[in-house]
């Protein structure tokens, strides 16, 4: 059988791509036709036709992180299989591929997995690194390709690509030879290129050399140094050197994912076109000034919209924005513990942890029990036996996803679209104060300021410190 078409969510994230990437240059052999298969996006969670992965594989199909089967890592809260909770979806197709020790591919496919099942990014705590590595250039990738989904999956596929090579190329290479790289690439030069050709508009001489004096010269007299989107790119590169990605981190992963790695492997691929070259790397650029610059906004939206709720022992962040970097800003501006943000645009919910600060040991399970309920109570239909239902679980309820590190909870997603919440925004934050202040009791709506409804309150089976309170309340105030 030719298999023709594969299909991922849309607003693809880095397992997404890696998927295609792996199954392009390497599913041939298992799946023929694979290697110049189509790429179909769809939302997160919703199969063409309602059929199942195993429906479409039958059709020549492949569903990689999307829905289900075997290519995918997401539970769907009915049924969870727990051997794959702490896999990425590409960890699944290299297996199935028989590439998982890979030594081309070892250190990206062990970020990635770390990345999607528990969160964790980069070791390196300074923030300019985190601009100038795959994850925010990816972030920044949605924000300049919007939903020019295929192409943006194609030039990442590139990216993937390039990292193999610059691990490839470099074996055997003596360290001398190593640097020499960077004196040839000139990263100054090539940024220098790229502000004349995209923000100056205008042609720079691409043969002319190009000294460190040369390039402060020309960032200052054009402007370029007090443009805040350009100034993380700027600081990174004046103060890289040929033996330092990375200012803050030694790890072969965060290497591996590095602007400068990423550059490398460009440059063997292409040092024989050097148009080539520019135009790939120029990419990489437009999605690290584009992440940037809804940095620089969400720090504003962030400073007029937010609620900061100071709990007993935490920092609880509610923000209804249009930026979701807003999350971040929370984080960075006011440490939060909790942050709660609603998407304007979209109505979408996501509630997350600090997973490095005082909660990164906690567990978002009895939250999603109390937020499903909710949502039941204020009219999800419910098809199944209320004692069937897993509110507890790790994958989607009710509506409500909890992503299988039980730190993220949300309602729809760009790649997941969902119906908003019936549970109006107020009654959301103020259950998800609940679960950190336990003298606070569940919103009227759902329990009466002056009763308790006992066994016949969904919330009751919970056992919720705020229940038992509520009802020594009421036992005090009417003896």
């Amino acid at each position: 059988m030719e298999f023709h078409t594969i299909i991922t969510h849309e607003y693809p994230d880095l397992d997404a791509m890696l998927c295609c990437y792996l199954l392009h240059r390497y599913g041939e052999k298992r799946y023929p036709g694979i290697s110049n298969a189509r790429i179909c996006f769809y939302p997160a969670g919703r199969l063409p036709e309602n059929k199942t992965p195993e429906d479409l594989e039958k059709e020549g199909i492949l569903a990689v992180d999307i829905g289900g089967g075997r290519l995918d890592t997401h539970p769907d809260g009915i049924s969870v299989e727990k051997e794959k909770l702490s896999l990425s979806a590409a960890n699944l197709v290299a297996q199935d591929l028989g590439i998982e020790n890979q030594e081309t591919l070892s250190d990206i496919l062990e970020f990635t997995r770390l990345q999607d099942s528990i969160g964790q990014s980069l070791s390196s705590r300074n923030p300019i690194d985190h601009t100038m590595a795959l994850p925010n250039i990816i972030r920044g990738g949605l924000l300049y390709f919007g939903n020019r989904f295929l192409e943006m999956t194609q030039f990442f596929m590139e990216v993937f690509h390039s990292i193999e090579s610059s691990f490839r190329f470099q074996q055997g290479m003596q360290l001398a030879e190593q640097e020499a790289i960077f004196e040839k690439l000139n990263f100054k030069k090539i940024l220098a290129l790229y502000f004349s050709e995209r923000h100056l508009y205008r042609k720079m001489n691409e043969d002319s050399p190009f000294s460190e004096k040369q390039f402060e010269n020309f960032i200052q007299i054009n402007g370029i140094a007090s443009v805040p989107e350009f100034q993380k790119i700027i600081s990174f590169v004046q103060n890289l050197n040929a033996k330092v990605y990375f200012f803050n981190s030694s790890s072969s992963k965060d290497q591996t994912v590095s602007l400068p790695n990423i550059l490398k492997g460009f440059y063997f691929l292409y040092k024989e076109n050097y148009n080539i070259l520019l135009e790939r790397i120029f990419l990489l650029f437009d999605c690290i000034v584009s992440y940037e610059k809804n940095w620089q906004d969400a720090l504003m939206e962030y400073k007029n919209k937010s609620q900061i709720y100071q709990l007993e022992k935490i920092k609880f962040v509610a923000i209804a924005a249009q930026q979701a970097l807003v999350i971040k800003a929370a984080r960075f501006q006011d440490k939060a513990d909790v942050v709660l943000y609603r998407d304007e645009m979209r109505s979408h919910i996501s509630i997350s942890i600090n997973k490095l600060g005082k909660l990164k040991n906690s567990s978002f399970r009895r939250l999603a029990a109390k937020l499903r309920i909710a949502e039941m109570l204020c009219g999800y239909p419910v098809t199944m036996d209320l004692q069937k239902i897993p509110f507890y679980e790790v994958g989607e309820v009710l509506g409500w996803f909890l992503h299988q590190s039980q730190k993220l909870l949300v309602h729809g997603s760009p790649k997941a679209h969902r119906d908003p919440s019936l549970i109006p925004l107020e009654l959301i934050i103020q259950m998800a104060i609940t679960e950190w202040d336990t003298q606070k009791k569940i919103p009227d709506r759902f329990c009466p300021v002056d009763n308790c409804w006992h066994e016949e309150c969904p919330f009751y089976s919970l056992r919720l410190p705020n229940c038992f309170i509520h009802r020594e309340n009421l036992r005090i105030t009417n003896p």
